[in-house]
């Protein structure tokens, strides 16, 4: 039987969107992140980038960055997100 680890890794498809990122993922060390997460006691976030075809910033990554650092805060960590200046603006409102 897999692991919750292992199965959540089984949904997760890093060629979704053919965004580039199927040599980046290694699958495997969803558990070893986890740990190193939850014994961190300060966590640094980078998101946003520009998409050069239409020269605006991403949307979906400056929020999910929040999302997970809102879910990092609850454990107590310091959590410091990094991001680009186009980004600023809307990071800020989202957290409004």
């Amino acid at each position: 039987m897999l692991s919750i680890y292992e199965q959540i890794e089984q949904l997760i498809d890093p060629s979704l969107g053919d965004r580039g990122l199927r040599g980046e993922w290694c699958h495997g060390n969803l558990e070893k992140i986890v740990g190193l997460l939850k014994s961190a006691r300060k966590v640094l976030i980078i998101t946003g980038f520009c998409i050069p075809e239409c020269q605006i910033g991403e949307t979906d990554g400056p929020l999910g960055a929040l999302s997970i650092a809102a879910s990092l805060r609850k454990l107590d960590k310091t959590v410091y997100i990094g991001t680009t200046p186009i980004h600023i603006q809307f990071q800020m409102e989202l957290l409004k």
